[in-house]
């Protein structure tokens, strides 16, 4: 960035602060509002030069397969758990706003607990984070995040940020797939995990499922991976929830159908 662009930032991230809090208005409401234009002023600062070279979604597409293609030889795949991951995550995949993208799903046999999404709609289980799930509404809540990560173009500027750093061209699969890992591993910044975790709460709630599936599974992620998840979102607990009210404003005594049914396990799985 910029010492221009971070004199901008700077002085917009103070004015909003101020006009925040002038009034006193609602305090959740204001926390959320100054939440959102901090993402939004760091992503546009960020981002130009990124937009500026956007990759179309068939090259993205193109990309991300090549690159699964290449985790999925060097690792064990559940074809039978897969089919029922699919069809949880196809279901959330039209609420999405990118419409040109097509969502493959895949689940790596891998006591790891986590997921990943991949530029062009390549999303990644493990088996371990299947492990801990209790309901459909707990995996849409992962997929949906993972696919948000992929609607909001985090994933596709993310690689493209590091193949210019590394100077890596879309052929060099190898090195492709060993920074996908590195990725995997490290997340996103956090005003892109804060918008994931909006996006899919809405891509649930649009498919029918609670919303509140993801902090269920929070709730039962060993200490290790819960610390880092909430060390990626300071202040997690009041942000997630501010986010499920904006996602999902109905009273919980409200009429609307939820999908709360048990996690189907595959046979032999």
């Amino acid at each position: 960035m910029s010492k221009l662009g971070a004199i901008v930032v700077g002085c917009l991230l103070v004015a909003g602060g101020v006009l925040t809090w002038i009034g006193n208005p609602e305090r959740e409401v204001s926390m959320t509002a100054a939440g959102e234009l901090w993402g939004d002023i760091i992503r546009d600062a960020d981002q130009l030069g990124l937009q500026l070279s956007r990759v179309p979604a068939r090259d993205e597409m193109d990309l991300g397969r090549k690159i699964a293609g290449g985790w999925i030889r060097g690792a064990t795949t559940v074809p039978m758990w897969e089919v029922y991951v699919d069809a949880v995550g196809q279901a959330l995949a039209p609420h999405a706003r990118r419409k040109d993208i097509r969502y493959e799903f895949h689940v790596i046999q891998s006591p790891e607990k986590n997921a990943f999404a991949l530029p062009g709609g390549q999303v990644f289980v493990f088996t371990g984070l299947l492990d801990l799930m209790q309901s459909e509404a707990e995996l849409s809540a992962v997929l949906g995040h993972e696919i948000a990560h992929v609607d909001a173009r985090h994933a596709i500027e993310r690689f493209q940020y590091q193949m210019r750093l590394e100077k890596l061209g879309f052929g060099d699969i190898g090195a492709l797939v060993n920074l996908a890992r590195s990725i995997a591993a490290a997340g996103y910044a956090q005003y892109q995990e804060f918008e994931a975790d909006t996006l899919g709460f809405h891509y649930a709630l649009a498919a029918g499922y609670d919303p509140n599936g993801a902090a269920d599974l929070l709730s039962r992620m060993p200490g290790r991976y819960r610390n880092e998840h909430e060390r990626s979102r300071p202040g997690c607990p009041y942000l997630c929830r501010s986010a499920v009210n904006r996602a999902c404003p109905y009273s919980p005594r409200s009429t609307v159908p939820v999908i709360v049914s048990p996690l189907i396990l595959p046979a032999n799985s």
